[in-house]
């Protein structure tokens, strides 16, 4: 019983490494009339400037409207300012409204 209760210990701390990948971030700042919001993760959302943004079964979402997949492990970033709204995935641009 002692020689399996360090094993057992270590699948623990291996598995609990092995999801640091997927987990889940978001912030938002807010400054001056514009915010930015950044994602990573499989599902995760947040609210910037009245519209829901969510990474949500391997797609990106403004609202319900898609606009496309989402590689794992991609950062996903809202832009809106007063000159208008973008969208970028791993810097490239999704959605533009200017």
């Amino acid at each position: 019983m002692k020689k399996t209760i360090p094993v057992l210990v270590l699948l623990i701390v291996l598995a609990a490494c092995g999801k640091h990948e997927n987990r889940a971030e978001v912030t938002v700042e807010q400054t001056n009339g514009s915010a930015v919001a950044t994602l990573t993760g499989p599902n995760v959302k947040t609210v910037v400037a009245g519209e829901t943004v969510e990474i949500r079964g391997g797609e990106v979402f403004i609202g319900d409207r898609s606009f496309g997949a989402v590689p794992e492990g991609a950062v996903v970033v809202y832009r809106v300012d007063a000159e208008g709204r973008e969208l970028l995935v791993n810097g490239e641009t999704r959605f533009l409204l200017r």
